[in-house]
């Protein structure tokens, strides 16, 4: 069985253990009772068979109670499970601070020969600071093993180094971050991860029972120490001389309303305390070790058995140290509301409802998969063709797809049983995510994610999609999957086509009747063409990914000229001025874009000039079509509001030359958000001076 969840809650007991504390009628002077305490750890030991317990406690720099509860003593190295994530954040802090480490670098810019990868996503989100913090786009991992052979980190990151979600979009808690984080403090240190937490931590600090044991994933769970040694290392935590200040300095948002950094969870309101804490178990170890730094004073308690007793001690033991904790934490326990009546479930949008079909990728290869989706959320699912059976638990929820079946990938590394947990998501036409594998009761096993990937089937009339002029479709292929693309055209007719590409696409046209017109490989970014209309009749062009990998496309129909337009000699709509008439509409364009980029974090400074409706971050060019669609339900490209932020980064960069100014101002290395939003204010301005202008008498 994996690790247990980082937050826990807390059974009937810790409701207990409130209670006996609210009983005695402490003064607020009264010094700590140690008695109770160790009668409520003995108690709870005997009751659950615990083999053996210990706790310690640091305040003010000094250890002021450390004991063991068994066979066991304060110098017993216990596993600390995810504990050991908070001791490898340190290590990481210590390189950067060093300057041997780049956290804000691309992880994959430090690995061997395997690296994190994605179908969809661009690895090089997937930064050192984002793995330490969650965020960098993977998700649940455990994997058993017993030789160094099968522990392989680059064997995991070669089969399961999958982005599931955009780097930096959410926070899922993964193993494999860590993981692959050990080999990271490994390659730029230049020795082990056991060996660089023995020289660089453990032997400076004199931690001597501290060591790093097997494990599919050493520096997520794999330290072991004993409490008198993760003592010594709380001392130090919360001296001005350890990283744990910076390692705190920009934690992201995670479950529950806590916050999390560099393997530390963060609890902003912890009976009235901000603190922070590392907490982990399996079935054999449980550790927890919490920090309320504002009052210097540190507790930990460790077991070697799975059970949330730690966790309760730790809050019991701070209970006796912090007189206001303990009040707070009693009236909290009094004013407690009933448990809430169980919310309904939010419908699924219309997007999401109705067929799906695609496949889940292992390393074994490719199992087909089709879901169907109620309008009331029920969701049913067949692998390989077979019957339709309800999830277990879950459904269709918004933009998501949340819950379990049944099923068996017939992996060497999965063996059956276990149950599915499924986590996807909405992105334009597609869904993906993960599924992953989940243990049953009493049963023991690995928790492994895989690709998922699921469209919708095309119109059964065509199989084909038609273009329409201002209407961008993004969308990626699969390896080896082929797309077709329908546009009605008149006899002499000319419509212009941008395909924005990833991936290598092969690009084909056909004649009304079917006949091969032309065919090309799209080595670039882009793919521009006309597609010239010899007789009147519906042109199409195929889009197909290479076999060897998929290709994420955007593919506009930019304008249809007639032979009349072209032989009257005005001029091409797209034609770029600087006295083009402006309207109240571009005002609106650039004010909706400057609300889209509302803040840093959802700006992507990395344009392709590939946007999905579904994306959470977006560059100024993604913004603006953004903008277009939202308002009008097109997008321009020679809309006047787009041409007035073009005209303005040309005067920011004194006319410097540029492909696409859009895309390659928004990707400069020198530009910033502030960038950004400048080009846009100075469009806003020209555009709202001229509107003034033209309404003055």
């Amino acid at each position: 069985m994996g690790e247990m969840a980082a937050v826990k809650v807390l059974c009937a007991a810790a409701m207990v253990l409130v209670a006996a504390g609210a009983s005695r009628a402490q003064s607020p002077g009264a010094p700590p009772d140690l008695d109770r305490l160790r009668n409520l750890i003995a108690d709870r030991v005997r009751a659950e068979s615990i083999p053996s317990f210990a706790v310690a406690v640091v305040r003010d720099g000094q250890i002021v109670w450390q004991e063991a509860f068994g066979p066991a003593t304060s110098d017993t190295p216990y596993s600390l499970a995810s504990v050991t994530k908070a001791i490898t954040g340190t290590a990481l802090m210590r390189l950067s601070d060093r300057g041997r480490l780049d956290l804000d670098r691309p992880a994959n810019a430090y690995l061997g020969r395997e690296k994190l990868r994605s179908p969809f996503w661009d690895a090089d989100g997937a930064t050192v600071r984002r793995l330490a913090n969650h965020t960098a786009g993977l998700t649940t991992f455990y994997r058993t093993c017993d030789t160094e052979r099968t522990c392989s980190v680059e064997d995991a990151i070669a089969q399961y180094g999958i982005l599931f979600h955009a780097p930096g979009a959410d926070f899922d808690y993964s193993n494999l971050g860590y993981a692959v984080l050990g080999d990271v403090i490994a390659r730029v240190s230049g020795r082990s991860y056991a060996a660089y937490l023995r020289d660089e931590i453990f032997q400076p600090l004199k931690m001597t029972t501290c060591s790093v044991g097997l494990s599919g994933s050493p520096a997520a769970s794999a330290v072991r120490c004993s409490v008198h040694d993760l003592a010594l290392f709380a001392q130090w935590l919360m001296t001005s001389s350890s990283p744990l200040q910076a390692a705190l300095s920009g934690p992201v948002s995670a479950s529950g309303g806590q916050q999390y950094a560099f393997g530390w969870w963060i609890q902003p309101d912890y009976f009235g305390f901000r603190s922070v804490y590392g907490s982990g178990g399996t079935t054999d170890s449980s550790a927890t070790f919490r920090l309320v730094p504002s009052r210097d004073i540190a507790v930990i308690a460790l077991s070697n058995t799975g059970t949330n007793l730690t966790e309760q001690i730790a809050d019991e033991t701070l209970a006796e140290f912090l007189p206001r904790l303990r009040q707070t934490r009693q009236q909290r326990a009094a004013a407690a509301a009933a448990p809430a009546a169980p919310r309904q479930r939010p419908a699924p949008s219309d997007a999401l409802v109705g067929t799906w079909t695609g496949f889940v990728e292992t390393p074994a290869g490719k199992r087909s998969l089709s879901l169907d989706v109620s309008a009331s959320g029920d969701v049913r699912s067949a692998f390989d063709g077979g019957p339709l059976t309800p999830f277990t638990r879950g459904g269709g929820v918004r933009s998501r797809i949340y819950g379990a079946i049944s099923g068996n990938l017939r992996t060497p590394e999965a063996p059956p049983p276990y149950d599915l947990d499924m986590g996807l998501e909405l992105h334009g036409q597609q869904l993906f995510g993960s599924a992953t594998t989940h243990v049953r009761p009493g049963q023991t096993g690995s928790a492994l994610s895989y690709w998922v990937e699921l469209r919708k089937p095309l119109p059964a009339a065509t199989g084909q999609l038609h273009l329409a002029v201002s209407r961008p479709i993004a969308r990626v292929l699969t390896a080896g999957a082929s797309e077709r693309y329908l546009v009605d055209l008149a006899a002499a007719d000319r419509a212009d086509i941008t395909i924005v590409q990833e991936g290598g696409l092969g690009i084909a046209t056909f004649s009304p009747g079917g006949q091969l017109r032309r065919r090309l490989v799209a080595q670039d970014a882009d793919a521009g063409f006309v597609l010239a209309a010899e007789t009147a009749g519906t042109y199409q062009i195929e889009l197909s990914a290479p076999s060897g990998r998929a290709a994420k496309y955007a593919i506009e129909l930019d304008n249809i000229s007639t032979a009349e337009s072209r032989q009257s000699g005005q001029p091409a709509p797209d034609t770029e001025s600087r006295e083009q008439p402006v309207s109240e509409d571009d005002m609106r364009i650039l004010e909706r874009a400057d609300a889209v980029l509302s803040a840093p974090e959802v700006w992507n400074r990395k344009d392709t000039r590939i946007c999905l409706l579904e994306d959470r971050t977006r560059s100024l060019f993604c913004a603006l079509e953004k903008a277009q669609l939202d308002l009008f339900g097109e997008y321009r490209h020679r809309a006047v509001a787009l041409q007035e932020v073009r005209f303005a980064i040309d005067d920011v960069t004194s006319g410097r030359e540029f492909e696409h100014r859009l895309r390659d101002y928004n990707n400069l290395r020198t530009t910033g958000f502030a960038d950004v939003k400048r080009v846009l204010t100075i469009a806003k301005h020209r555009v709202r001076v001229r509107l003034d202008s033209r309404a003055a008498p």
